[in-house]
């Protein structure tokens, strides 16, 4: 579970260095805001998808022993982290279509 919640800030971070590297590959701005919001969208769904493995990786510690306590607060743990990179992106992806629209 702890790896899975790794993966989630590993890949949080990625997609942020990702969306700040492509802008100058693109030429025109409805390009380049097509791009962001495509690359925005990938970061979200590669982040929920880490998610859904780490939930079913904690569910499965039932059978080692975990209670239902322990494994709603380790689904809470994951669900933060997966709010906290959400909000991180949309953020980013917000200011990079800002600058986007001013050059």
């Amino acid at each position: 579970s702890l790896s899975k919640c790794n993966n989630i800030r590993v890949i949080g971070l990625m997609c942020i260095a990702k969306m700040t590297y492509d802008e100058e590959v693109l030429e025109d701005s409805f390009a380049k805001m097509k791009k962001a919001k495509e690359e925005t969208e990938k970061c979200r769904v590669a982040i929920r998808n880490i998610r859904k493995d780490a939930n079913e990786s904690i569910k499965k510690l039932k059978n080692d022993g975990a209670s239902e306590d322990e494994i709603k607060v380790g689904e809470a743990e994951v669900q933060k982290l997966t709010d906290a990179y959400i909000i991180k992106i949309d953020q980013l992806a917000e200011l990079k279509e800002k600058d986007i629209m001013t050059v």
